[in-house]
């Protein structure tokens, strides 16, 4: 994707990297793993994804996380604050999630912590 990162930075746009799936999957495989397993799993795809955004200034790059959009309840989604670590070295300037529903509409909190 790197490639088409540079594209889209090259011709004047800011880069924003939408990534539903990151903690998406922490009812899917995550519970399973454990927390510090599939921290370290997250981690992984995000030094990948830091890889790919290696020749983007940082004032250029938005990073926005969110737990995904199913028919059906977001019963067992990750906490922020226990994600809060893995969004942040993400190489962006901004970043944004989800806090618009009933499940999430606390996590904003983790700023004061």
């Amino acid at each position: 994707m790197r490639v088409e990162y540079e594209a889209i930075v090259k011709a004047g746009f800011i880069l924003q990297i939408d990534d539903a799936w990151l903690p998406a999957l922490w009812d899917r495989i995550g519970m399973a793993m454990g927390l510090p397993a599939f921290k370290k799993r997250s981690l992984m795809r995000v030094e990948a994804l830091n890889h790919a955004l290696r020749n983007i200034a940082q004032d250029r790059i938005r990073y926005h996380l969110c737990w995904g959009s199913w028919h059906g309840p977001h019963a067992f989604d990750i906490e922020m604050s226990d994600f809060v670590d893995v969004m942040l070295k993400v190489k962006a300037q901004a970043y944004s999630f989800e806090g618009a529903n009933a499940r999430h509409e606390h996590e904003y909190a983790v700023w004061e912590r």
